[in-house]
């Protein structure tokens, strides 16, 4: 049997699959639709004419029961795919679909626990089921309504799964990124490029139009006439965030090369977004604002380039779950005390595994920036595409640096930043 050992209660459900038919990649918490015990959700999942049950349950008393062995594949999620690489796990939740701190904190050292014990360093959400691009050492976070027509994991669960993956990878030892969750109210609460986005979108509801793209102001917004399109929406949650120092009002043809021009890391789009990261595909832009969401604008009030004031629809600008677009590439907003000194490059390399230590596996491959640290990049695709831009823009293509228990890539590094500053320059 195969089960954590943060197990308070037991009562396994006849309702499985047997033996799971693929290694346990994914994780998908639940929430149960009420404050219910694990004694009672063991209840819930004993009938076999129920057909349902989940590998843990999680309790508001943050007490663990377990219904389905992880070696078996739980009837949880309405999907053979999910159910059978995933481990489930139902928690009791309050009337506003929240959890109680002892839930969260239970939850958090479960999928810790499990990423562990599964031989996985890290756990990413990156707002879909495609697990293309990751690292062999990544856990994926699925949500039951990607597979099902169910609110489930709830409304308040469903904005918290960046959170998790940040609290989890902080257990595993991964750095987390400073970072925000949830959105401002109101123009005067923003704190970031995101905030601004929620509010142009949601709060305000901006209207669409390419002609009157620049009418995007705070005064416009408040009196619910403001008009912008996809490209000057995002150049102005990125001046009024603080990152950018003008609001030049680019188009998606020039934007790749005027962002990356302000310090901008150019990223494949199979890199898991962080909040305030700017989408791109041909013709298309958008803002990754956190939680799994996009902030963009998106098309007039009968599908036009060009519309009245103010949303007509609800959909003239939104916010939706990402990756909704099938962008091409990320590009990664320096740290804000960092835009001043952009024009000296950004120093990135790939560093190259060479034996098991830190936390990685000898051959893998990981993309190095000074200002994002370091992201999973093992795609032989996306490693090629990494060269192809670095060599777009700097003649040579990422420089390589080896990493083993006898030379860690620190020190190399350092050495080779003492040595010739440019190379690995991307600028």
């Amino acid at each position: 049997m195969g089960y954590s050992s943060l197990v308070d209660y037991v009562r396994l459900s006849p309702n499985h699959s047997g033996e799971r038919r693929y290694p346990i990649t994914r994780i998908t918490p639940h929430y149960a639709g009420g404050n219910v015990s694990i004694e009672t959700l063991g209840d819930i999942f004993a009938p076999p004419e129920r057909q349902a049950s989940s590998q843990y349950g999680v309790g508001s008393d943050g007490r663990v029961g377990l219904y389905v062995d992880e070696d078996n594949r739980a009837w949880t999620s309405g999907s053979y795919d999910n159910d059978n690489r995933a481990v489930t796990i139902e928690c009791a939740n309050l009337e506003d679909g929240s959890l109680t701190d002892a839930a969260w904190e239970t939850l958090v050292e479960l999928c810790a626990d499990i990423c562990e014990r599964n031989g996985k360093t890290r756990l990413v959400y990156r707002g879909s089921a495609d697990y293309d691009g990751l690292a062999d050492g990544d856990m994926l976070l699925t949500k039951h309504k990607w597979f099902q027509a169910t609110d489930c994991p709830g409304p308040w669960l469903d904005t918290q799964f960046d959170r998790l993956a940040d609290e989890v990878n902080e257990r595993l030892g991964i750095p987390v990124p400073d970072e925000l969750h949830g959105w401002a109210k109101s123009l005067e609460e923003c704190r970031d490029a995101a905030d601004y986005a929620y509010c142009t979108c949601v709060v305000y509801s901006c209207g669409y139009s390419q002609d009157d793209r620049k009418n995007l102001t705070f005064d416009l917004l408040r009196r619910g006439e403001a008009e912008t399109d996809c490209s000057y929406g995002v150049n102005a949650w990125l001046y009024w965030g603080g990152l950018l120092d003008e609001l030049i009002g680019f188009w998606t043809a020039i934007e790749i090369d005027y962002l990356v021009s302000k310090g901008f890391t150019l990223l494949p789009a199979t890199v898991a977004p962080r909040r305030n990261d700017v989408l791109w595909r041909s013709g298309h832009t958008a803002l990754y604002i956190g939680d799994g969401m996009q902030a963009e604008a998106l098309w007039s009030e009968d599908h036009s380039f060009d519309g009245a004031p103010g949303d007509q629809t609800d959909g003239e600008t939104l916010v939706r779950e990402y990756p909704t677009g099938g962008w091409t590439y990320i590009l990664r907003p320096p740290a804000k005390e960092e835009i001043e000194e952009t024009g000296d490059g950004m120093l990135a390399c790939i560093v190259e595994i060479e034996d098991d230590h830190s936390g990685y596996k000898a051959g893998a491959r990981v993309l190095w920036t000074a200002e994002a640290g370091f992201e999973y990049i093992n795609h032989p695709d996306s490693i090629k595409l990494l060269d192809d831009m670095s060599t777009y823009y700097t003649g040579k293509p990422l420089f390589r640096v080896k990493s083993s228990t006898k030379g860690p890539w620190i020190e190399r590094l350092a050495q080779v930043t003492i040595n010739d500053k440019t190379k690995g320059v991307v600028r």
